[in-house]
């Protein structure tokens, strides 16, 4: 519970905090995965509440800027005294140090600076459904109505161009931290690549392909971090990289070329401003390009662009006019693409091009991956003589993929039990596909085969994937139809179903599926609340369509949801 709650703080980009007496749930263990956004846990106090730790935790993901992101509503201690004796204890502090804690948490919310209503009131609203209520909540509700509507047009309404640059730049500099995390296994290969690029000294294209889900942007993020570093006689790089899948902003190329300015000015600063339109950008990134390499001939300039085959222009298709024809003596332009892609098969055919196929994963590279997933919450795998369960893992047809040793990683943390391992691992389904598809018939069972169907039936026929919000819309809507017998749905109900769903999926079992949802297609790094989920994997998306779209009538009904 205490990683589905820190993990939607994380996502969050306003905090609201409501505090009354009680302390709240103190939770006996805080079992984490080793996630740079996790790790100040390591030096908080032991006996927290899941309230304050979601407290500490937006402060530790927006440092400089929480006090205008947060608002804190203190209820007046005076409610009590309005609540029959008989229901005190539901609002009344669990114990004396419960409310020796709460006293000390609301001391440090007023002096922390974020804005802080002090003692609204309520009075006991009665019991609905067999739960305590309140009420008289008008003051309250203007409250949080004004803070909220405020600090929405501060922090979003308001933004201009030059903000919007900065926060995609910050967001550039999380994703890449949260995926060189993440790198495991092929440390060999990384030092190779980065050996092809010190070697070549003049600079020029190095082009990076395998498969999707073959772990093309945590090796850039790990190559990125190998170039910084000096080699022998070989000084170290000057990195620029840039994830195109970093949020949804991050496919268009206006943003690439906005980041690279900004970049760009950081190490060479301008004294005009920076250009907006696209053409304007693109020149701007030609020129700078030879003004900084004649300025600092010393120092090597590394530029990573990972998942250039997704870039976009304003139309929504794909574009590389962008990339150089010809690079400044002492730049390297290193891009990854998706293998036989249009874009791969382009710049193949330039002379000057270095290919770097990825590859398939070697054995050592696949058991550290394993290792080290499993580490995170504390599992492993024996690989005794006797025993080998890690072998028995590694010997499957899709372990070369690290998007199956991931997938493989969760189920058997999640839904393994310990003494049928064994069992567990040899009835593991071999493939990518497979086990794609083992896991979506345990979600139908858990959350309902119907629910399911609908939903991401609509995802696997979306053509740019669905937000968040968009999937949970889906889900509800898809709850409501449900609940009505009878005929498919025309049109008309399925549109008051999506404007007005009488069923909601609660928040706490949503957080968990889309969780799962994640790790299953291969994007373990959702923070974004606009980031979609895409089905960008083929093996993935098959799988998707023979579980969810069997027939004609499914895609039909999908689309309809759509």
């Amino acid at each position: 519970m205490v990683e589905l709650c820190l993990s939607e703080v994380c996502r969050s980009q306003l905090f609201v905090g409501i505090l009354g007496e009680r302390y709240g749930l103190v939770p006996t263990e805080r079992s984490l995965p080793e996630l740079p956004q996790y790790d100040w846990l390591k030096r908080a106090h032991p006996g927290l509440s899941v309230t304050e730790l979601e407290i500490l935790q937006f402060k530790e993901m927006y440092p400089d800027t929480a006090n205008g992101r947060m608002f804190f509503f203190l209820r007046s201690p005076d409610m009590i005294r309005s609540v029959p004796v008989s229901w005190r204890a539901e609002f009344a502090a669990e114990s004396g140090e419960a409310e020796s804690k709460m006293a000390d948490l609301k001391r440090r919310v007023l002096s922390s600076g974020a804005k802080t209503t002090k003692d609204y009131p309520s009075q006991w609203g009665g019991v609905i459904d067999g739960k305590p209520c309140t009420s008289g909540l008008e003051v309250f509700r203007k409250a949080v109505l004004d803070d909220l509507w405020g600090a929405l047009l501060e922090q979003f309404v308001q933004e201009d161009e030059g903000s919007e640059a900065g926060s995609e730049v910050t967001k550039q500099e999380v994703y890449q931290e949260a995926q060189q995390r993440q790198c495991q296994g092929r440390r060999k290969l990384v030092a190779t690549a980065a050996g092809k690029i010190r070697e070549s000294g003049k600079g020029g294209p190095v082009l990076v392909h395998c498969g999707p889900g073959e772990g093309k942007t945590v090796f850039m993020a790990a190559l990125a971090n190998e170039l910084k570093c000096p080699s022998g006689k070989t000084p170290s790089y000057d990195v620029i990289s840039y994830f195109a899948e970093a949020s949804q902003s991050s496919r268009r190329v206006e943003q690439l070329l906005r980041c690279l300015a900004q970049w760009l000015e950081q190490r060479l600063p301008r004294e005009t401003e920076l250009p907006t339109t696209y053409r304007e950008l693109l020149a701007d990134f030609h020129t700078q390009l030879v003004v900084l390499c004649v300025a600092r001939k010393k120092q090597p300039l590394a530029i990573l662009v990972d998942g250039a085959d997704c870039l976009q222009d304003a139309q929504g298709q794909p574009v590389s006019d962008w990339i150089p024809q010809h690079l400044p003596q002492g730049v390297t332009l290193v891009l990854s693409v998706t293998s036989n892609s249009a874009l791969q098969q382009s710049l193949a055919k330039r002379k000057a091009t270095v290919p770097f196929p990825l590859g398939q994963l070697s054995l050592p590279d696949r058991k550290e991956i394993v290792q080290k997933g499993l580490a995170v919450y504390g599992k492993k795998l024996s690989d005794s003589a006797f025993n080998n369960q890690l072998q028995t893992l590694l010997m499957k047809k899709g372990s070369v993929s690290p998007l199956y040793l991931r997938l493989a990683c969760e189920e058997l943390r999640a839904f393994a039990v310990f003494e049928k391992m064994k069992d567990a691992l040899q009835t593991l389904p071999s493939s990518l596909g497979q086990l794609v598809q083992h896991s979506l018939s345990r979600l139908k069972l858990l959350y309902g085969a119907e629910l399911l169907s609908g939903a991401l039936g609509a995802l696997t026929v979306s053509q740019a994937g669905l937000r968040e919000q968009d999937l949970y819309s889906l889900l509800c809507m898809c709850k409501t139809l449900a609940t009505r017998s009878g005929e498919e749905p025309a049109w008309q109900e399925v549109m008051r179903a999506a404007r007005q769903p009488e069923s909601r999926i609660p928040m706490a079992t949503f957080s968990e599926l889309a969780r799962t949802m994640q790790s299953m297609i291969g994007q373990s790094y959702i923070q974004d609340p606009d980031s979609r989920f895409c089905l960008a994997n083929d093996d993935v998306r098959s799988a998707f369509e023979e579980q969810f779209l069997p027939s004609q009538e499914s895609r039909r009904r999908a689309h309809l949801l759509l």
